[in-house]
């Protein structure tokens, strides 16, 4: 999604540059193939081309609008803020993904974690993608997970608006020597029946 929004803002930014530039250009050296639109039109040389090198300008401060917008949003991404007693704290992003790494790690079910931290306004939503070691019972290891990596971001980092801790299992690996496995291939009972 990400990738199709900047896609997007940068079609803009060309178009619009491309365009303002073009008729900037236009209006300062009136090439014939102008003199012939603006003959259809009718209006006199000088308002026309002065109308178009407006345009053009207008059309090169949109891009440039639209440039700054992106590059806006971007910026504001990389840092959460919340309200402390003393005054506002803001946290980078990469510090609470990297936390959150250190957090999986003591899990000794996790083989690896990856993070992502969406901010939304005031709230944040903690995004982890694992790759478990087999377990009995995962449905009860991804919960204490999710409580886990909630409690240590709330009291350490002091983050308080989690609006949900969301936990995609990329991979289940099985681990050499496991318990669930060690009992050797064996046939199947056949009962008479």
């Amino acid at each position: 999604m990400k990738f199709l929004k900047k896609l997007i803002t940068s079609f803009f930014v060309l178009f619009f540059f491309l365009s303002g530039a073009f008729l900037i250009h236009c209006s300062a050296n009136a090439p014939e193939y102008l003199v012939q639109i603006k003959s259809f039109f009718r209006p006199s040389d000088a308002s026309f081309l002065f109308g178009a090198g407006v345009v053009g300008i207008i059309f090169v401060v949109i891009s440039l609008i639209f440039l700054y917008a992106g590059t806006k949003v971007n910026q504001k991404k990389k840092y959460i803020a919340f309200d402390n007693p003393n005054g506002e704290v803001t946290i980078s992003i990469s510090a609470i993904e990297d936390f959150l790494k250190k957090v999986g790690n003591e899990f000794t079910e996790i083989k690896e974690i990856q993070s992502k931290i969406i901010a939304k306004g005031r709230s944040v939503k903690l995004r982890t993608k694992i790759s478990l070691w087999e377990t009995d019972n995962i449905p009860e290891v991804i919960e204490k997970i999710q409580s886990e990596i909630k409690t240590q971001v709330q009291s350490i980092l002091g983050v308080e608006n989690i609006s949900g801790v969301e936990v995609n299992i990329d991979k289940i690996i099985q681990r050499e020597n496991s318990p669930l496995h060690s009992i050797p291939n064996q046939t199947p009972y056949l009962t008479e029946g």
